[in-house]
């Protein structure tokens, strides 16, 4: 967020929404195993974006 210069420049492009979204829900504590399952496959989505 920082080197993008401003918030606004930051979430304009939607690869940043998208790791910034899965790196929230990743902070999110959750027990529930189908939910647990989803933000497993949401960081699978993250890294498979560099390939």
């Amino acid at each position: 967020m920082v080197a993008e210069g401003s918030l606004r420049a930051f979430f304009r492009k939607g690869w940043n929404v998208f790791g910034f979204v899965i790196v929230v829900a990743s902070l999110i504590p959750i027990e529930d195993s189908e939910a647990a399952l989803l933000g497993r496959l949401l960081r699978v989505f993250r890294v498979l974006r560099l390939v």
